[in-house]
């Protein structure tokens, strides 16, 4: 088994631990997803967060053939969401690579971004935040 093939499983285990102690742990309306896993050649981690009217703003980041995409969706959130994918080359430590930023309406609900390289050495994850002054960015486990 290749050093980053084992990299790629003990991350998605290791999330998904984390995204199961969170979602029994947190208060917030936050909800988090992981899909299929890098041994059957896709994956996919998903971050959804509901405002308080109602609507929710969900990225997702999907992994294929050495890329990362985005998919962005606003359902029904008034002051919108800006969504963007990032890139770490160091197992996560620092998020440096900031791509394909995107704001949405709810008139502009969704929108899927071009691909970003992210081979054995990176790691990707979507991230978004409400637009409105002050709010808190919210991101994906990394893929």
């Amino acid at each position: 088994m290749s050093a980053p093939f084992f990299r790629r499983i003990m991350t998605a285990i290791a999330t998904t631990i984390l995204a199961l102690g969170a979602a029994f742990a947190a208060t917030s309306p936050a909800q988090a997803a992981s899909g299929n896993g890098p041994g059957g050649g896709d994956d996919y981690q998903t971050i959804t967060w509901y405002a308080s009217a109602g609507g929710r703003c969900e990225g997702e980041v999907r992994y294929l053939n050495q890329y990362a995409y985005g998919l962005y969706i606003n359902a029904q959130v008034a002051v919108g969401c800006t969504f963007w994918i990032e890139r770490s080359s160091d197992d996560g430590y620092t998020w440096p690579g900031v791509f394909y930023q995107r704001s949405l309406s709810t008139t502009s609900s969704d929108y899927s971004s071009p691909g970003v390289l992210d081979s054995s050495a990176y790691l990707a994850r979507v991230c978004f935040h409400f637009n409105v002054s002050g709010a808190a960015r919210h991101c994906s486990n990394p893929i």
